[in-house]
């Protein structure tokens, strides 16, 4: 399947800028050995013209030219396959996703650590002293895998495009997830899944299928949903962030609750202020953990006989 118009741009676009920032000699080089056809330089300057020159020497290039033309400019071949921000001896996977996903992303990667997968989430790994392009062009060259979150906003994203057409161009694997929309251009055929955007449980779902399609096994630590609901409630990082995920929790059957949830929040209760601190947590919080607190050896005493029990407040009632 050819190349899109937008996958063409982009990538056309990315190559232009690279070529445009090196000497003309060495951006001369490259264009010949990649036998991209030749066309005057009406410019009269390089680099001041060198982006259009570029551009228009590039315009006739067939698909396959600017993907193995990307692939070099984004260093390949100077590159050490385990260079990179990787941990060692973890399956090397790049995460292609929009910002608006920066979330789900960085979910899905806490929990794929533990299965020896290292998942490249951009906003998570990249020191804030480092080059991010750099460090993400490190990351496209050196992964094993390429996993695209096809959302909505992926085919809108440049960044996203490019991340894809260079790991078509590398040959490496290529896994699609289909979170919200269908994947498009060459990688239309490739491996492929589903994970529904409206799913609080998505990010488990899509480390799980991650870890199947990657190492092509059953994952062994990725929590169950109600263990990962405990793990995010006791994350919170403010008090409105902890009374969402809140909910799930007091959802649970008593059945669905384990000695290590239940270490989880009560840990959280001594030392993550957002949730031990939170006006509503004694309204809400002990009397679901009381039958579970003895499974952990902890013994709180009983409220007065006097002090009535309250209810659980509205969300009206909720300032936040």
């Amino acid at each position: 399947m050819p190349l899109s118009a937008s996958e063409r741009v982009n990538l056309i676009q990315s190559a232009a800028t690279s070529l445009a920032e090196m000497s003309r000699v060495d951006a001369e080089l490259a264009l010949t050995i990649f036998d991209v056809e030749d066309v005057p330089f009406r410019g009269q300057s390089w680099p001041g013209h060198g982006y259009t020159y570029v551009i228009e020497r590039l315009k006739q290039a067939s698909d396959d030219t600017l993907l193995s033309l990307n692939t070099h400019l984004a260093g390949e071949a100077s590159v050490p396959s385990d260079a990179g921000p990787w941990k060692d001896g973890y399956i090397r996977v790049f995460l292609s996703h929009t910002h608006t996903n920066r979330k789900l992303a960085g979910e899905v990667r806490d929990r794929l650590v533990g299965e020896g997968i290292d998942l490249f989430v951009a906003h998570d790994v990249i020191e804030t002293d480092r080059e991010w392009i750099e460090e993400i062009k490190v990351g496209l060259v050196t992964c094993e895998v390429l996993v695209a979150l096809f959302s909505d906003d992926f085919r809108a994203s440049a960044w996203c495009d490019q991340e894809v057409g260079h790991a078509l161009g590398r040959g490496i694997k290529v896994i699609s997830v289909m979170y919200g929309a269908a994947p498009h251009g060459f990688v239309f055929p490739k491996q492929a899944f589903e994970a529904n955007p409206d799913d609080s449980d998505a990010a488990i779902k899509i480390a799980k299928e991650i870890c199947r399609l990657v190492k092509g096994e059953e994952p062994t630590s990725i929590p169950d949903p109600a263990h990962a609901a405990a793990r995010r409630y006791a994350r919170s990082r403010s008090f409105d962030q902890a009374r969402q995920n809140l909910q799930p929790l007091l959802n649970l059957k008593a059945s669905e609750w384990t000695p290590e949830m239940v270490e989880l929040v009560e840990t959280a209760r001594r030392e993550n202020g957002q949730v031990g601190e939170a006006w509503w947590y004694e309204e809400l919080v002990p009397d679901v953990l009381a039958e579970h607190l003895d499974d952990i050896g902890v013994h709180r005493p009983p409220r007065p006989s006097s002090e009535p029990v309250p209810s659980a407040p509205s969300d009206s009632d909720i300032p936040f």
